[in-house]
Formats: C-alpha cells, sequence, structure tokens
C-alpha cells in the first residue's frame, strides 16, 4: 500500500510528536508498505490570513533549510521511506496515495477534497492545537470530512463533539528506551520540563517549586528541556539542553523523586508518561490527555493549573512521606505497562483500514 506522510519542515530538535509519527512511519516501511514522508515549509489553506513578511520568512526558510530536510539527527527514519520536500502544501498531488497522514490541522485544512477521496485522508490529531492558533481555525480542522486518529481517549471527546468519525489510538512508552535503574526510594530530585511555550507551564513550575525550597532546601533540581538553560532563575538547577532518551532515562527520570508536569492543555504528555515508566512520582496538573494514565491517588497526583499552592502540597505530601511516594510510583511505572508501542501500532493499522487482524 502505498502512505503519504505530510508534516512540517522540522528544526531537527526532539519533539515528542513528531517522534510518535516518525516511529509509526518506520514501522510501516517495515510491514512492507511503501512509505513517502513529504516535509511542506509553507502550509496554505482557506482563510487563512496573507502576511506578506511571514511568506517572505517561509521562502527564505524553505532555501535555507531544505537540505535539512532528508536528515533527522536525533531519530532514525527507516531507510525505505522516501523523503521529499515542497514549499507550498497546496502543491501537493495526493493521486496515487492509498492512505495520506496528515500532522497538523493547517495540513488538513489545505487538502482540496472536492478533488481528491476524503476516504485516504487521515488528520493524527495529537493536540488540541488551539494553544499556537485560532480556536475556530482548528475547530473548522476538526469539522473537515476526513478521519481523524486521536492520540487520547481526553483528546478523542473533544474532537467527536465537532465529527463523529474519529478512533482513538492512545500514545505508548517505548519500554526499551524508558524502564527503572535505580531505586525508586533513594531519588531526592525534582525534575521539571523547560519549553518554550507558555502553555506548556515552565513558569508556573519554577514558582511551583520556588515554594517547594522553602520547606526542603536542599532538594536538587532538574530541568531539561531544547531551549537552553533559562536566565535567573530562583534557585541552582542541573540542566540538560536536547538530551537523547539515554540521558532523560538515566540524569533526568530516573534520578527524580517527583517528575513536576505543569502543562495547561496536553494531548498526551509524552514526557509524563517516560518519566512515570522509569519511576518518578508524577504530580501533573489536569491538562486533559495525561488523565489517561494519571490517576488521582493511584498513579498520580494531580492539581489545576496555575494553583501553585495546591501543586506545592501535592509535592510536599510525596517528600514527606516516602513510603506514599513509593507506592504511588511503582502504580505509575505499572500502568505505563499497558501502553505499549505493539498495541499503539495494532490500533494505529486499524484506524487506517490496513490491518483487520489487529486486535483491541
Amino acid at each position: 500500500m502505498k502512505i503519504l506522510v505530510v508534516v512540517g519542515f522540522h528544526d531537527d530538535t526532539p519533539s515528542g510528536g513528531r517522534k510518535i509519527l516518525y516511529e509509526y512511519s518506520n514501522l510501516l516501511a517495515a510491514d512492507g508498505h511503501d512509505v513517502e514522508m513529504k516535509f511542506v515549509a509553507n502550509t496554505q489553506f482557506p482563510g487563512r490570513k496573507r502576511n506578506l513578511l511571514v511568506n517572505v520568512k517561509n521562502v527564505i526558510r524553505y532555501i535555507r533549510d531544505v537540505k535539512k530536510q532528508y536528515d533527522v539527527s536525533w531519530f532514525k527514519l527507516n531507510k525505505k521511506i522516501k523523503i521529499s520536500t515542497i514549499f507550498r502544501s497546496s502543491q501537493i498531488d495526493y493521486s496515487g496515495f492509498d492512505r495520506v497522514i496528515l500532522f497538523s490541522f493547517a495540513i488538513a485544512l489545505g487538502v482540496d477534497l472536492t478533488n481528491n477521496n476524503p476516504e485516504k485522508f487521515f488528520y493524527f490529531v495529537q493536540a488540541d492545537e488551539k494553544v499556537n492558533y485560532d480556536t475556530r481555525v482548528v475547530r473548522k480542522a476538526w469539522q473537515l470530512p476526513i478521519r481523524k486518529i486521536a492520540v487520547s481517549k481526553w483528546l478523542a471527546n473533544q474532537v467527536s463533539t465537532y465529527d463523529s468519525n474519529v478512533k482513538v489510538v492512545q500514545n505508548y512508552v517505548d519500554v526499551n528506551e524508558f524502564y527503572i535503574t535505580r531505586p525508586i526510594a533513594s531519588r531526592k530530585a525534582i525534575a521539571l520540563l523547560n519549553h518554550a511555550s507558555p502553555a506548556k507551564g515552565t513558569a508556573f513550575g519554577i514558582d511551583v517549586l520556588q515554594k517547594v525550597l522553602v520547606k526542603f532546601p536542599n532538594t536538587e533540581i532538574i530541568m531539561f528541556g531544547n531551549p537552553t538553560k533559562p536566565d535567573n532563575l530562583p534557585f541552582d538547577v542541573t540542566y540538560y539542553q536536547s538530551a537523547n532518551h539515554n540521558e532523560l532515562r538515566e540524569k533526568v527520570y530516573n534520578k527524580a523523586a517527583v517528575f513536576l508536569f505543569t502543562s495547561k492543555l496536553e494531548g498526551w504528555g509524552l514526557v509524563a508518561s517516560e518519566a512515570m515508566a522509569s519511576g518518578a512520582t508524577l504530580v501533573t496538573t489536569k491538562n486533559g490527555g495525561v488523565e489517561d494514565f494519571a490517576l488521582q491517588n493511584q498513579t498520580a497526583l494531580l492539581g489545576e493549573f496555575g494553583e501553585v499552592d495546591q501543586m506545592v502540597e501535592n509535592i510536599t505530601t510525596l517528600l514527606s512521606n516516602e513510603q506514599y511516594r513509593v507506592r504511588l510510583a511503582q502504580a505509575g511505572a505499572l500502568e505505563m505497562e499497558n501502553f505499549t508501542i505493539e498495541k499503539s501500532f495494532s490500533k494505529f493499522k486499524r484506524a487506517l483500514n490496513i490491518d483487520d487482524k489487529a486486535t483491541e
């Protein structure tokens, strides 16, 4: 079967959403399907505001970065996958492909459904993209008469209020990359993701940690992310920039007694699930997708976004009661064993209608 995966230009930095898509693409190619991945520099869709400056920047970016699209340094794509590039999404010829996987709302909106069969298009919804764009536009993508695949039950429920043609394929944790290597009881640190998007709540997390350190001043704080270490932090941190999975497992997740996850809105929460699989106790906001596996007082402690004192209390509870923390961490790691790449890929193929033998 000929499968086209359409995704925006990358900047060659690690991305959870891209990692899942790349992995599925690899597995489809390994299954014998003819997979092409097309990177698009400029997504065009009806109703998009015309901005000459943005168009010029996209042209410059295309010229500057087009060659970089053929090599992803942080993830090894299957050599069987044919990589190609195109400047404008409206230039894509979808004829000849049996299945087309669309990575974003903008790419989905740019498909000409009057001249293409809607049945072969699948919008892979990994987040509520309203955090990055106009909500009304994103909802138009959810309303398109094409099939949707959502990465969590929560996200699928959100999409289904606009279109019922949505399947749930929950994300997974690669147990070959993320697992327990250090005794849970011996851990003392707290880990936090540093992310440029305000929706990820890094500033909120820093406020929480500042108050936690008043009560537990000797606690090591670990931060990690693609950006450089934040300036003017109110406390000392051990920082890892653009860490690979080995560094994340050994230097972040397996050192963390508590993993603090502070997003306002998540389609899944990949780093949270990785940390849980590695034995860190999760303290998280009620951000949507994470609630597929973060169960209050069973596998994690949850609080409201922006409620600093509530999150501080959750962390204090764990650091003050090692037995309780260890029990939650163990239950969390056990819970993540339910989310395997084998199960997810089988369901992904079923959602694409290319594997009738897969089981639920």
